[in-house]
């Protein structure tokens, strides 16, 4: 009985939630671990540059189902303000030079401009204290490599995607598998049907949106937009309905606000 409860308890954990005053859904075991997204700032000496859109995809269809990692750090800029580098206390600044103690992504980075791309208000992010800004960045470094480090068993990620009926948000595309297909020299057809723009059920839908008209943060951030600001976001939000599989109910929450914005800022 006890393993039963204990079963069903981690079931609760792994489920997509929204959080009330958040624009934000992923693991329910992650709800606690909540930040600002503006509070997370990226290591000014990142030299990866991901697929943010493909990223956007993939939060879309599962949440987010792992959290971003920071660390406390001095966080330099120049003269024009402009992220240079990190320092440990009572290093010298050159001549311009500004330092504030922020916090610093060390892993994660494009999860979190997905993020903000779809409009998230908050992220779950975890915080890991580093002994110098130099082990920081060797962890960056780390998180980078060890992935590409992997080697893949073709034949056995051929038989993943057989049970794959829809790619979105796997970074895969049709022509990708065919690759694969090619180099694993397979010749039978693995049938995936074809890559739709993702659609969320009914039920999670109406959460989302439900979240999104609920967030204050998410009014008040579209409340303070200027007049070509709002007509962009109209744009932006076609954008994220054709490229990320933004789903028309979503939109409609976000339209609504901004049109909420507009009689605002008429009175």
């Amino acid at each position: 009985m006890e393993e039963q409860q204990h079963e069903l308890e981690q079931r609760e954990e792994a489920k997509n939630v929204a959080v009330p005053g958040a624009v934000w859904v992923g693991a329910a075991a992650l709800a606690g671990h909540l930040v600002p997204i503006n509070s997370l700032f990226d290591h000014p000496r990142n030299p990866n540059i991901g697929k943010t859109d493909e990223i956007a995809k993939s939060l879309l269809r599962f949440g987010q189902a792992r959290a971003v990692t920071f660390t406390r750090a001095l966080l330099v800029r120049d003269a024009d303000q402009n992220p240079v580098r990190l320092v440990n206390e009572g290093m010298p600044l050159e001549d311009g030079e500004t330092a504030a103690m922020v916090n610093v992504l060390v892993a994660g980075h494009h999860t979190r401009k997905a993020a903000v791309l779809l409009g998230w208000t908050h992220i779950a992010a975890i915080p890991h204290e580093f002994k110098s800004t130099a082990e920081a960045s060797a962890y960056l470094v780390a998180d980078n490599q060890l992935a590409r480090l992997a080697t893949q068993d073709k034949a056995e990620q051929l038989s993943v995607l057989g049970e794959v009926d829809d790619l979105t948000g796997t970074g895969y595309t049709l022509d990708d598998v065919e690759t694969l297909q090619f180099e694993a020299g397979q010749t039978e057809t693995i049938s995936l049907g074809r890559e739709p723009e993702y659609s969320e059920d009914p039920e999670r839908a109406a959460e989302r949106a439900a979240t999104l008209a609920r967030s204050n943060r998410m009014v008040e951030r579209v409340l303070m937009v200027t007049e070509e600001q709002a007509s962009q976001l109209d744009a932006d939000i076609e954008i994220l309905m054709k490229a990320y599989g933004l789903t028309s109910r979503v939109a409609t929450m976000l339209k609504a606000a901004g049109e909420e914005a507009a009689r605002v800022r008429s009175q």
